[in-house]
């Protein structure tokens, strides 16, 4: 039987990737991470990088453009953004990774078609370039303050992939993001857009209540607030999850992304990787 491969992401463990970061990463026994353009790798460092991951074995699931400017019409509209995520397919293809991880399908004043339409027109020659160099492009479901992230519930986020009309365009799915927006990750919204799961990202979290979780960070939705914690300790159903998962044959990644206090990060890691353990 096929089974997932986990990775971690070190967006929110480590800065710069360099030599030092070797030991703290080799402390997960993993063989594979998730990095964060700009913020773990970039292209000035990447070639330096490259040379010390693969000295030590590791390896790149993904690398994942996360930016503000996703969400940023301005930005949007003045190339930033896509010179962004081309700058990142260049350092994508540099650490050989298959993946890039991308956001922002935004509903606009327009109607939500046309929102995906135009969404698609801008991303289709980035989707080319990332095609020429053998990656696949995965557009992470997510959640945002305003409700305009049209990617916050299954239905659309699986219109949206079919619009697409490409086979190099698929799905990360991240159960928790669908919790935060509202939508049941788990078997509603896995059940509908399965079919396109390419990359899972994984983090756990429950409503936010002051008293209890005290100041940390917490995931803002027009329908609520949740606070993320370990795997396993919050409201989605990642057994259920991770089983189906496991019965349907997927063996791609399983990306842990705690989204905790800094301080507990490591903790959190240790965490999730002791819980997809007992259950794969």
């Amino acid at each position: 039987m096929t089974k997932p491969v986990i990775n971690i992401c070190l967006a929110e463990l480590l800065g710069k990737i360099d030599k030092k970061s070797i030991p703290i990463i080799k402390e997960f026994g993993v063989n594979w991470v998730e990095l964060y353009f700009l913020g773990n790798v970039d292209k000035n460092n990447v070639t330096e990088v490259k040379k010390v991951l693969d000295a030590n074995k590791i390896f790149v699931s993904a690398l994942n453009l996360w930016t503000p400017s996703f969400w940023k019409k301005e930005e949007i509209e003045n190339g930033n953004l896509g010179q962004h995520i081309k700058d990142g397919i260049s350092v994508a293809k540099v650490l050989n990774t298959k993946f890039i991880i991308i956001y922002g399908v935004l509903k606009n004043k327009e109607t939500e078609i046309d929102s995906i339409d135009n969404y698609i027109k801008r991303m289709e020659p980035i989707v080319k370039e990332a095609k020429k160099e053998g990656m696949i492009v995965v557009i992470e479901n997510d959640y945002d303050i305003n409700g305009i992230e049209l990617t916050r519930n299954a239905l659309t986020t699986r219109k949206i992939i079919e619009m697409f009309r490409n086979d190099n365009v698929f799905i990360n799915f991240d159960p928790c993001n669908y919790l935060v927006a509202g939508e049941e990750p788990f078997p509603y919204g896995y059940d509908i857009i399965k079919k396109y799961i390419r990359y899972i990202h994984l983090k756990d979290a429950t409503q936010y209540v002051l008293e209890k979780h005290g100041k940390v960070p917490v995931q803002k939705d027009f329908s609520g607030e949740y606070a993320c914690v370990p795997l396993g300790e919050g409201a989605v159903n990642h057994y259920g999850l991770i089983k189906q998962l496991l019965k349907d044959g997927y063996d791609g990644f399983l990306s842990i992304e705690p989204h905790v206090k800094k301080e507990e990060v490591a903790a959190a890691i240790k965490k999730g990787l002791t819980f997809l353990s007992e259950i794969i």
